[in-house]
């Protein structure tokens, strides 16, 4: 049991690390392009849209 917790934590801790470094370099065409893909919000700007009410 403890082993799965370490592991669990561990992976968290990588994930957040990643995000910040990949922004760091271009977090302008980052956001850009990963925005329309994560957040739902920008759908009306993503061709996913037109695919929501269909």
């Amino acid at each position: 049991s403890s082993s799965s917790c370490s592991t669990q934590h561990s992976i968290i801790i990588t994930k957040g690390d990643s995000q910040p470094a990949a922004a760091a370099p271009h977090p302008e065409p980052s956001l850009s392009f990963q925005a329309p893909h994560l957040l739902p919000n920008t759908s009306p700007i993503s061709p996913t849209q037109p695919l929501t009410p269909s």
